[in-house]
């Protein structure tokens, strides 16, 4: 099961569907003797064809078995849902390859992460699919025939990881603290660490943008609070942004431009 949260939208319907139930307890099962479940299913269908359906609406003046037979000619065929195969665990050796039927399959760099390092693998006709344990695809490889074999995908080889190294690092030289940059954005990686590219992007983005001061403040108040988010650290930043702007704006009067020697006092102010 994944779980997926939904906005709220058009609570009202909740009602209609209420009503349709208190519509078939009021206008069939009260005071209807009960026999057992098959008569009651039986007059349930005769009651269907000869009032439910059977009668016109109050407000359409329609009858909901003839509206039906208009409808049903522009309903779309109903597709069976399929229970896909979610795979075998296997597990990922510390040369960050599998073993499948005394072949030896390669997984990209850095798949590995320990003892007990194990993936999803989908076997079809001709194709291994292999997937972390998050239901993510990984990569793909024909299946071999033969036995013995070390079937390797050179890209694999590669530690992409090394690229995130290089952008993080970047990310943090543009702050005016290094260090605690880079402490921050290192807890970004790993709370966000799917998407750790584009959160150091966005954030580079934002610091360019900003003032050294609102950025240190940002950075400190973000690090305190276990704000690891780079949409959040925005949002912060853009508020002590507007908050030096508008202290900016107020000039203090020993700041003021002189009064003009050719104006008198009492004029200025009048």
């Amino acid at each position: 099961f994944k779980l997926y949260f939904c906005r709220k939208a058009d609570p009202q319907s909740k009602g209609k569907v209420e009503n349709v139930i208190k519509y078939v307890k009021q206008s069939f099962l009260y005071n209807r003797p009960f026999i057992d479940i098959p008569t009651l299913n039986t007059e349930a269908l005769g009651w269907l064809i000869r009032t439910a359906n059977g009668m016109p609406h109050s407000v359409t003046c329609k009858k909901p078995r003839d509206e039906w037979d208009i409808e049903k000619e522009h309903l779309i065929e109903n597709k069976p849902y399929s229970f896909n195969d979610t795979g075998s665990t296997y597990p990922v050796r510390g040369d960050n390859a599998i073993y499948y039927k005394s072949n030896m399959y390669s997984v990209p760099e850095g798949t590995y992460k320990g003892r007990g390092t194990e993936i999803l693998m989908t076997v079809t006709e001709d194709k291994l699919i292999i997937k972390d344990l998050y239901d993510n695809q990984i990569c793909i490889h024909d299946i071999c025939a033969g036995k013995g074999r070390v079937i390797v995908n050179t890209d694999h080889q590669r530690d992409k990881s090394k690229k995130i190294d290089n952008l993080l690092l970047e990310v943090a030289m543009t702050f005016p603290d290094y260090d605690t940059a880079l402490t921050y954005l290192e807890r970004i990686r790993k709370a966000k660490k799917r998407y750790a590219r584009d959160q150091f992007i966005t954030i580079r983005q934002v610091v360019a943008k900003a003032n050294p001061e609102s950025v240190l403040k940002t950075l400190n108040y973000c690090l305190e609070n276990n704000i690891y988010s780079a949409t959040d650290f925005e949002a912060v930043i853009e508020k002590y942004t507007r908050e030096k702007t508008n202290n900016n704006q107020f000039i203090s009067p020993e700041k003021q431009a002189p009064l003009s020697i050719n104006k008198k006092i009492s004029e200025h102010y009048r």
